[in-house]
């Protein structure tokens, strides 16, 4: 197949359309054929790799959006449609070629069939999903597509289920064919249970062949979250109630160590979808009133006893088991909101008396938030329950470390958590929890409202300890309360302390220190103190900044203000380009009254350029000229 000529020949008819509709501009619309003769390059050049036919389709589809969008915002209509089509053209060109060359690409095949549904080109999907059940049989996906196919766009059920029998005996351990049976069974089912085609034989078989496939699944599938799925799948339809009880007995029996089958049991219990009564035995023949009428419940209650589960791998009596399901759903009292509560908060409880241990956390997580999302609904009957219980569950999690951080913070803000009570919390979840800056922060600000000094420093130096380098939000809340309670010599004690913590802290804490020395003792103190601080390692930049902040308030011995900035070159001269520039701004601005001036700048500027990497001394370079040209333009601004 001649592409290239084929392709060629539809850019030219499309770009014209694409001038024509106004829809993008000659710019855009240039660089859009740019790109694509970049992609027939690369198919022309290199045409053994499929990926560069999936990325030229790709790009076709994006253009297409893109003027999906440009018709929506312009509101245009002219020539609707026509450049679409073109586009349409190309992008089936392009695959046909691509699956012609790569017969063994399988995704090929499974892109163009969805393509072909999206733009409803029925024939050649119709013909696309053959081919693609005999070529690749051994793809579940293949399969699964060919069952949609004729499901959703043939509206052929009854081929598509053929299909899908026939892809898991292909696959007998892939979940997604299983799904789908169950899925179009539940659409039929609901089709027989609807008012307008009410078919209680149709139904039967429904519920029947549902049954059959949850059997393959417990044959071949062994996954317990993909049985919790099917669960769900059938909450949908009450008829489904005996299926999904032998659902919820597999899971008993085989995956009572997964927490999400607790969840799943529980809230059914929450949303009433338990089974009061149990089915008959086979044998067992039960006769109902003819009059199904409320003042003969009791009486009926009275008549039928109800027998033993049905082992549902036998072949029953379908009809007799509908008939009955019926009937005790017509004879079944709905339990109130609080009994609903009760069970579903029971069987948390049971789950988490058997999970094992490395499980139970996860369980607890369940449970805890969905004992939280029950207090933001509307207040009513169970309202006090919730709260009591999610009280006793949060103790009791706690008491097994298996709460996380938002829950305690969440339990914080219960209504009824008093400051004592608060303060416990927090001791709680920072000993589950000692890595949370979060509870670290609210344990010791509680403490410092308690305003027992031996608690603070105790929590103080525990969240220090624990926090190590994330433990500055601590000690700066630590120097504000210290500020106001302590002695100068504990302030001291406390900033010394600090000095010595890791770079992420003695950072923050070192200049800080040097600010509270300067304001409290002066600035000769300060002084003293920063050349105590400047050799001690790791180095601090900010220390630098804040030595230098005070010498240009002081604006006096200008001898010491040059080391600290030449101090600051030493140490961090080789990977930062603001120290070089801040010195050279001291000389500039400040310092401008030496009589050797212009070659104390030159030698800085020499200096930076040997101590800096190469990628930096660009950057300063240009900082360089910008601080001289505005140098010269302020001194000609004094002198005129």
């Amino acid at each position: 197949m001649d592409i290239s000529k084929n392709l060629l020949e539809l850019m030219t008819e499309e770009e014209a359309e694409m001038q024509k509709s106004k829809l993008f501009k000659t710019e855009e619309i240039k660089k859009m054929m740019e790109t694509r003769k970049i992609h027939e390059k690369r198919i022309r050049s290199d045409p053994s790799k499929p990926m560069h036919f999936k990325d030229y389709i790709s790009n076709e589809k994006c253009l297409l959006k893109s003027i999906a969008m440009r018709r929506e915002k312009t509101k245009s209509d002219a020539k609707q449609g026509s450049i679409e089509h073109i586009i349409l053209r190309r992008v089936k060109l392009l695959y046909e070629v691509a699956i012609e060359q790569f017969t063994a690409d399988s995704e090929l095949l499974l892109s163009f069939l969805k393509f072909c549904r999206k733009v409803n080109y029925m024939r050649i999907a119709s013909d696309t999903v053959s081919g693609m059940l005999e070529k690749f049989p051994e793809n579940a996906q293949t399969w699964h597509a060919a069952a949609n196919w004729y499901a959703y766009d043939c509206h052929d059920k009854s081929k598509a289920m053929v299909i899908l029998l026939k892809g898991v005996q292909e696959h007998p351990k892939n979940e997604l064919l299983y799904k789908e049976i169950i899925k179009l069974e539940l659409g039929e089912l609901a089709v027989y249970t609807s008012q307008n085609k009410e078919d209680v034989k149709e139904q039967q078989l429904c519920i029947q062949r549902i049954q059959d496939a949850v059997n393959m699944v417990f044959n071949n599938v062994f996954n317990g979250e993909f049985y919790v799925h099917i669960l769900e799948m059938l909450e949908s339809n009450s008829l489904t109630s005996p299926i999904q009880e032998t659902i919820i007995d597999r899971l008993k029996a085989d995956c009572s160590d997964n927490e999400k089958v607790w969840h799943i049991l529980a809230q059914r219990e929450r949303n009433d979808l338990y089974c009061t009564y149990d089915l008959p035995k086979i044998e067992e023949k039960v006769e109902f009133p003819k009059k199904e009428s409320i003042e003969k419940k009791e009486e009926f209650d009275k008549e039928v006893e109800f027998p033993k589960p049905v082992d549902f791998e036998k072949k029953v009596d379908i009809e007799r088991k509908v008939n009955f399901e019926k009937k005790v759903n017509l004879c079944m009292t709905k339990r109130t909101p609080r009994a609903r509560l009760e069970a579903c908060f029971a069987k948390y409880r049971q789950g988490l008396a058997v999970i094992p241990i490395q499980r139970k956390k996860h369980l607890w997580k369940l449970y805890i938030d969905f004992l939280l999302k029950l207090q933001h609904e509307p207040r009513g009957a169970g309202t006090v329950l919730k709260m009591e219980t999610l009280k006793i569950a949060l103790n009791d999690a706690s008491a097994e470390f298996c709460l996380l951080e938002r829950h305690y913070l969440s339990w914080l803000k219960l209504p009824g958590v008093d400051h004592k009570q608060a303060l416990l919390v927090t001791e709680k979840g920072t000993n589950a929890i000692p890595h949370s800056l979060e509870l670290w922060k609210l344990r010791l600000r509680l403490q410092m409202i308690n305003g027992d000094p031996t608690e603070v420093e105790k929590a103080f130096k525990v969240g220090v300890a624990k926090l190590r380098r994330k433990s500055i939000p601590l000690w700066q809340s630590m120097l504000r309360y210290s500020t106001i309670t302590s002695s100068d010599e504990q302030m001291i004690a406390l900033y010394e302390s600090g000095v010595r913590q890791p770079r992420e802290v003695s950072e923050v804490i070192k200049p800080k220190y040097l600010q509270w020395v300067i304001l409290t003792r002066g600035i000769d103190a300060g002084r003293e103190l920063y050349m105590k601080l400047v050799t001690q390692k790791p180095y601090c930049k900010p220390l630098h900044k804040m030595m230098c902040k005070f010498e240009l308030m002081d604006m006096e011995n200008f001898g010491f203000w040059n080391r600290a900035h030449k101090l600051a070159c030493q140490q961090f001269g080789r990977q930062d380009v603001d120290v070089w520039v801040a010195y050279l701004q001291f000389y500039v601005r400040y310092n401008n009254k030496i009589p050797n001036l212009p070659k104390k700048i030159e030698d800085i500027h020499r200096e930076a350029n040997n101590h800096l990497s190469k990628e930096l001394v660009y950057h300063f370079e240009t900082k360089y000229k910008e601080l001289m040209a505005s140098a010269k333009k302020m001194e000609k601004f004094l002198n005129s």
